[in-house]
């Protein structure tokens, strides 16, 4: 199961690359994650989390 898991992500990774590498990119996922912050109501440490995770988002095409 975490073989197939793993699969899926990469290929959703590998999918959205233009996406991620776009001049875009940055301003699209602090929205995304505003509204998802915000919708979501999440606390502090979940905040931190977000925040952490984020930066590397935008930038990287997924390695295969």
């Amino acid at each position: 199961m975490l073989d197939r898991i793993t699969t899926e992500l990469l290929d959703a990774l590998r999918d959205t690359a233009r996406l991620r590498t776009s001049p875009s990119c940055g301003l699209r996922l602090a929205l995304a994650a505003a509204w998802s912050a915000y919708g979501h109501a999440l606390d502090v440490l979940h905040l931190k989390g977000l925040g952490r995770a984020v930066p590397s988002v935008c930038g990287g095409a997924a390695q295969s």
